[in-house]
């Protein structure tokens, strides 16, 4: 599905219309073998122990709505009736916030996988003095008796996921349970479907000292300037430092920003030690794994060196955990990209981390506009608000970007980072990110004549309906005619 279309699109001359589709196809399909490597590589690491517990306090029922509202637009897309039924107060349980959304993640996943168009999947949280419960319930095609002993088993395939699955992620899901000491269940009935349940015990006894997570203070990044289209970004105005080991790569990155900037080059961290200090780049692009000196330790060095210090360094990494993008932060970086990335958000990036620069240069001083609680900030909790402005700007475009990322981002847990948010602007994180998403709208309906659809998909909104009915939840009218009345205001 990536070769095969690949070959026929080099034969032939597709027009625009017939490649887009086919591009699309890559992509998915490209997706699909990017989560497959990641499922294999994180079973790989817990068999050989690389993975621990890092175990801290969180609302079970703020972590399940965040991972469930990652999902609201899937559901709108395919019809189906999405709901979570939650107890009014929050349950204090103990868990791995990043694996315990894997584990969620991939049960809803699988849900949606397997139920039809106008079917139902339901999510619910309750618990008991001793025991809290996560449950996901689907109205699809339902496992076979014989079949349910085996789901769990990896690279098993039935007939419900033959088609679809690859036989891992109900396997990863299990590890991840059982190093939590935690119980699945399932029950299934053919033609009117599954349902998984999560018991978890209250309380932190049955985890040792070393699975507590050690506390990570926010790393302050310098306040940056609000995104721009790729368009927008400045002409052979600045030179950026690429160094990178892997030749392929290495071009591949330069080829992304040669038109916009003057570039260098560098194959390893000690080349791009010398380069920084003679040619002063206004922005380091750096692999972590390289030989002789590596990312970290290049990142490190141009730090304490007084005559590279304010350079701004971005690393790049194929590794995607929280504690990796400590590392760098803690090595002086000012951000942090996994690989695969996106050139459009690597060129957002670049361009924000060059804007914010400059500010530094002119000390001009940026004004948030985020009607916070009525008070004066402390310097620290603006420049914490100016890195959730510059996280989530960065990303808007993007409908996947949620809670998690935004976590990992600003390099903080997430109860951490929803206390911070709650506590500045009175929102959830969630509510937090569609509110700058819903403001760019507006701002874009009111200044350009671009469609209802086109800014709802620039906006990280896949689907117009939903997008719909959210903006007026906000400003009490549909986008189409807040349009309108900005025109004739």
């Amino acid at each position: 599905l990536i070769l095969g279309i690949l070959e026929e699109m080099m034969l032939g001359k597709p027009d625009q219309e017939a490649l887009i589709p086919r591009l699309r196809s890559i992509r998915q399909q490209s997706r699909r073998l990017l989560n497959l490597v990641t499922e294999l590589m994180t079973l790989s690491k817990l068999e050989s122990h690389y993975h621990q517990l890092e175990v801290e306090s969180v609302n079970l029922v703020v972590a399940v709505s965040d991972t469930f509202d990652s999902f609201r637009q899937r559901a709108a897309t395919q019809n189906i009736h999405y709901t979570f039924h939650q107890p009014q107060e929050g349950i204090p349980v103990w868990l791995d916030p990043d694996k315990f959304d894997k584990i969620l993640f991939n049960l809803l996943s699988n849900a949606f996988k397997f139920t039809p168009s106008g079917g139902h999947i339901e999510v619910s949280v309750d618990a008991t003095e001793s025991t809290a419960r996560v449950i996901v319930k689907d109205s699809g095609r339902g496992i076979k008796p014989e079949d349910l002993p085996k789901i769990f088993d990896r690279y098993y395939s039935t007939s419900r996921f033959e088609s679809e699955g690859t036989g891992i992620g109900l396997s990863l899901t299990r590890q991840l349970v059982d190093m939590h000491r935690w119980d699945i269940h399932t029950e299934s009935q053919v033609g009117k479907g599954t349902q998984f349940t999560i018991t978890i015990p209250l309380g932190s006894a049955h985890f040792s000292g070393e699975n507590m997570a050690k506390e990570v203070n926010p790393t302050h990044l310098p306040a940056m300037a609000p995104a721009t289209h790729a368009e927008e970004l400045p002409k052979k105005e600045a030179t950026i430092l690429v160094v990178e080991d892997h030749p392929e790569v290495r071009a591949f990155l330069c080829s992304i920003l040669e038109n916009s900037y003057e570039v260098l080059q560098a194959n390893d961290g000690k080349m791009g030690l010398e380069l920084a200090k003679d040619h002063q780049p206004d922005l380091i692009l750096s692999d972590v794994m390289m030989p002789e000196v590596n990312g970290l330790d290049m990142c490190a060095q141009l730090k304490a060196t007084p005559a590279t210090s304010a350079i701004p360094v971005l690393l790049l990494s194929a590794r995607h955990e929280l504690e990796a993008r400590v590392e760098g932060l803690q090595a002086g970086a000012n951000d942090y990209l996994s690989k695969p990335f996106s050139p459009q958000e690597l060129r957002l990036k670049i361009h924000n981390l060059l804007s914010s620069r400059q500010q530094l240069r002119d000390q001009s001083v940026r004004i948030i506009n985020l009607e916070p609680k009525e008070m004066l900030l402390p310097k620290q909790d603006e420049i914490f608000l100016e890195q959730l402005i510059e996280a989530i700007e960065a990303h808007m475009w993007d409908p996947d970007y949620g809670v998690n990322q935004l976590s990992i981002d600003v390099g903080v847990s997430r109860p951490i980072l929803f206390k911070k948010i709650k506590t500045l602007t009175d929102q959830t994180p969630k509510k937090f990110i569609n509110l700058f998403r819903l403001r760019r709208a507006a701002q874009l309906l009111k200044d350009s004549d671009r469609s209802v659809s086109e800014i709802a998909y620039s906006v990280g909104f896949n689907d117009a309906k939903y997008f719909t009915r959210i903006f007026k939840e906000m400003f009490g009218t549909v986008p189409m005619e807040y349009g309108k009345v900005a025109e004739k205001g």
